[in-house]
């Protein structure tokens, strides 16, 4: 590990028991006295992460302190570089990294609502992180490489993240929200709703995620601000405290039942997954909007709030009708009334317009009356995307035909390219599959029929062994949707809008396919719905609605790729428009 004067600092992991007796030892160690260390305590199945300035006295506070009990080894991890900024941000990365590992179950609880801080040589400490992994996967204190762990469901929704600034004051504003809303409820018998306002990749999972196993983790166990004073920042401990209590008495008077409602299925069962292995959080908290409607929760979480269905276009009206019905609504009632009839206390709704895609979506007007009448944040900083918010913004505006608003992104840190040869474009994202070991996929707009034999069950419409041909190359959609994106046999496919809402990808190649289109007499991108073939988002008899749904989609598909986006465009004028616009020569 070298700094920038080139000068040599060697992380150390020093491993003790973790008992009394090694008190001794660790005082008599010179490189541990008085300076910054990260510690890990374990056994074969509890960890437990944090950081000190003088570690005798805080592993002699641990020794002493029930929780930790059964733990039996500390491993002390030094450097001479460390600075107390540095330990903090290792600290963080750890616990995130130890919790994907899933070796471990973390006793660490989520009192800090940790938030990233930038101090001097950041990025050389974050890049010394991965040589302390490797020394302790060396070690066998862990399992996984750092690069399987980024690619994992259960990194990326962590509700071990630090939390940007952004995201932290909404946080904390909303802890303030749950407060004065417990105090008008018992005065007033009121409840509220609440909606936070974000583009796709502005974290919206990970802070309600996040915020959800903070309540929990304060409601269920009792602070004890004087033992764990080091695992704070300043900026938890004095204006927070009479929140945090407001919230922890009425939970232990009446209780406090959270429910974190996810509407689409697949995204449903991944969060499920990260919910199971997290302590305090269990797998039955993650609902879909009917198990919602029929449950008695006092805090509703909702994320993809866009995605909840109303009255059109529905597989099952049966079922629709009957909780309706169940909870004497009107028959034309929805699944976010449901919801917000279903809160004693407040709904929580983490909410992006443009990634609504169904005919049977609640509409954004609906949302609109109910922003307007309820406490309100947005997110705006962009945290999945490279190229960051104004390459969204570029695609949003120019998939609207809003001129004036049409700003070329700036790609230099993002890899960003627009392919004439579909079959090279394929060949570039199996690549980057490789290289990035995984979450490098192909997906497409709606435009292309399905013809795959296996998705007729009777075998008498669809007999083919693909879906569709471009260029002469025959291509299959994706073959199911329920965790297609990490599927090692889905590089070979295409994947459609539901099987990546949601989800971020290393790299992205998106077909703009014959359903989009420049049109040369107005100047502007139009759009062919007789080549739209998803059911459930056209309506011929809106034809603007399906071009918005249409837009929506692109908007989604292009915004998955961290690291990069690929684009193969069908009609070549709109081809060549997109080259001009992003300045890439023909």
């Amino acid at each position: 590990m070298k700094n920038n004067n080139n000068s040599v600092f060697e992380t150390k992991i020093y491993k003790y028991d973790f008992d009394f007796s090694s008190l001794k030892k660790i005082k008599s160690n010179s490189k541990l006295i008085n300076w910054p260390t990260v510690y890990i305590l374990s056994n074969n199945k509890e960890a437990y992460i944090g950081e000190t300035l003088s570690v005798d006295k805080r592993i002699e506070q641990h020794l002493k302190n029930k929780k930790r009990k059964n733990l039996k080894t500390v491993n002390l991890i030094v450097n001479d570089s460390f600075n107390k900024s540095a330990i903090l941000d290792i600290e963080n990365m750890l616990i995130e990294y130890f919790h994907a590992d899933n070796k471990y179950s973390l006793q660490n609880e989520n009192f800090g609502q940790s938030k990233l801080h930038n101090y001097y040589q950041r990025g050389f400490y974050q890049n010394s992180f991965y040589e302390i992994w490797d020394k302790l996967r060396k070690k066998k204190i862990v399992n996984s490489t750092a690069f399987q762990i980024q690619n994992s469901d259960i990194f990326k929704f962590s509700p071990y993240k630090c939390l940007t600034n952004e995201q932290f004051d909404i946080s904390m504003s909303l802890l303030s929200d749950i407060a004065s809303l417990i105090e008008a409820k018992k005065s007033e018998n009121k409840k509220g709703n609440i909606m936070i306002n974000g583009v796709a990749g502005t974290g919206k999972t990970v802070m309600a995620i996040s915020l959800i196993k903070f309540i929990i983790d304060l409601i269920n166990k009792p602070i004890d601000y004087s033992n764990i004073i080091e695992d704070f920042n300043e900026d938890n401990l004095s204006s927070n405290f009479q929140i945090n209590k407001i919230i922890k008495q009425y939970a232990n008077e009446f209780g406090l039942k959270i429910g974190f409602v996810i509407p689409v299925p697949s995204f449903r069962t991944t969060i499920k997954k990260v919910f199971s292995i997290t302590k305090g959080l269990k797998a039955n908290m993650v609902l879909s909007p009917s198990q919602a409607a029929k449950g008695n929760y006092d805090i509703i979480f909702v994320d993809e709030a866009h995605r909840l269905k109303r009255r059109a276009k529905l597989t099952n009206y049966g079922s629709h009708d009957h909780i309706n019905k169940m909870m004497g609504l009107d028959r034309n009632a929805d699944e976010l009334d449901w919801i917000l009839n279903s809160a004693n206390l407040a709904t929580i709704l983490f909410y992006d317009k443009h990634q609504s895609v169904k005919i049977s979506d609640v509409k954004s007007a609906k949302f609109d009356m109910l922003r307007n009448m309820s406490k309100s944040y947005d997110l705006s900083n962009q945290l999945r995307i490279k190229a960051g918010k104004e390459y969204i913004d570029f695609w949003n505006a120019i998939l609207n035909n809003n001129q004036s608003q049409v700003i070329s992104p700036n790609t230099n840190n993002y890899d960003f390219k627009i392919f004439d040869d579909l079959e090279k474009m394929f060949d570039n994202i199996k690549e980057k599959n490789i290289e990035f070991k995984g979450l490098c996929r192909v997906l497409s707009g709606y435009s292309f029929p399905w013809r795959h034999h296996i998705r007729d069950n009777s075998n008498t419409k669809y007999t083919k062994e693909y879906d569709f041909i471009i260029d002469g190359k025959k291509y299959t959609w994706n073959t199911t949707v329920n965790d297609w994106l990490t599927r090692k046999d889905s590089i070979n496919e295409v994947g459609c809008i539901y099987t990546c809402q949601g989800y971020d990808l290393n790299y992205a190649g998106v077909i703009l396919g014959p359903d989009i289109f420049f049109n040369e007499k107005t100047g502007k991108i139009d759009f062919n719905i007789d080549k739209y073939y998803d059911t459930y988002s056209k309506d011929k008899k809106n034809i603007e609605q399906t071009k918005k749904n249409i837009i929506n989609a692109y908007l989604v598909l292009l915004t998955r790729g961290i690291y990069g986006t690929y684009v193969y465009v069908w009609d070549s004028n709109l081809r060549n428009y997109l080259k001009e616009k992003f300045g890439i020569n023909k």
